[in-house]
């Protein structure tokens, strides 16, 4: 997959990575990666049974409904996604209004959406990471880590911190709770033990 958009630029000057130095940790890039993947995919699923006659109660229904589905971060990260993006988020409304007819146009455009998630990212992985791990200092890695947390909400941890966290191995959380210290270790216990949704 290839596109022309034009790179962002950095948000600091950045430090290059010195031979001998530690690399970055991409542990919570690649788990971000893979519940995007993976909730993508359950999403298209989801909605696919949906289209073939499934039935869809109301309170399954408002999970898909546009005001409940921010899909411009990946518009603004994954640029590659605009247009299909744009189909999705035009679609929902019809699904809000009656899932049986709704999920037949909608259910398409999500398996789309996964597949070129899937692909989208293997390539950025397959690209990216190998820049990442021989030319970005830690230093550097962490400070773009801690911008993008300092920018999310307690609400909004409260719904990615369970998601996240389903998509690790017992090895990957301990490390990654390790890392994100005591606060975000209590409440990822307790958004587990009172999901939000119920």
């Amino acid at each position: 997959m290839t596109t022309t958009a034009p790179a962002p630029a950095p948000p600091f000057p950045g430090t290059p990575r010195r031979s001998g130095e530690a690399e970055p940790d991409l542990l919570g890039v690649t788990i971000i990666h893979r519940a995007m993947r993976a909730a993508t995919r359950l999403l298209a699923e989801a909605v696919g049974r949906i289209a073939e006659g499934e039935p869809c109660p109301r309170e399954r229904q408002r999970a898909a409904e546009a005001e409940e589905i921010d899909l411009e971060p990946l518009v603004d990260d994954h640029t590659v996604l605009a247009t299909l993006l744009r189909r999705a988020d035009q679609a929902l409304p019809d699904f809000a209004r009656d899932p049986a007819t709704g999920a037949a146009a909608l259910a398409p455009l999500f398996a789309e959406l996964a597949d070129l998630l899937d692909e989208h990212i293997g390539e950025e992985e397959a690209l990216a990471f190998p820049i990442m791990r021989t030319d970005v200092s830690v230093g550097d890695f962490d400070r773009v880590e801690r911008m993008f947390r300092k920018g999310t909400s307690v609400g909004q941890l409260v719904f990615l911190l369970p998601w996240i966290a389903d998509q690790c191995t017992p090895a990957e959380r301990a490390e990654l709770v390790a890392g994100a210290g005591r606060p975000l270790e209590l409440l990822l216990r307790v958004t587990e033990s009172t999901p939000p949704w119920r």
